[in-house]
């Protein structure tokens, strides 16, 4: 049972990141948490699905909240939205980077709690 924990700042993120694996990255809270050993969970296989698929799992005031909270300063918000931009190879709706940030845009107060499911189904 392996689980570490990192604060929810870019060098935490980083350090999450550099973590050997296999491992789980989760966003909760105000920390990132790094599951590995017994407590990795291998990711869903099928769970791929195209960007404009995953955008358009998110209501428009959800869109809209996450675009203000990018525009207004927060830091994760943005890298969050580049790295959607950037991406050309779709979002694995069980990757550690796609939960954690939904996990975030939850603890921020952007999506409701139950709308988790339904974005990551």
């Amino acid at each position: 049972m392996t689980i570490q924990r990192f604060p929810s700042i870019l060098a935490g993120e980083e350090a999450a990141n550099a973590v050997a694996g296999p491992k789980n990255i989760r966003f909760e809270s105000d920390e990132f948490v790094v599951s590995t050993g017994a407590d990795y969970e291998a990711p869903v296989t099928g769970s791929m699905i195209s960007i404009s698929e995953f955008r358009d799992r998110f209501t428009k005031s959800e869109l809209l909240a996450i675009a203000n909270m990018a525009y207004a300063g927060d830091a994760t918000t943005r890298y969050l939205l580049l790295k959607l931009q950037t991406n050309t190879s779709g979002m694995d709706l069980s990757g550690a980077e796609t939960v954690g940030g939904v996990d975030y845009l939850i603890a921020k107060g952007v999506l409701l709690p139950a709308r988790r499911a339904d974005i990551l189904a």
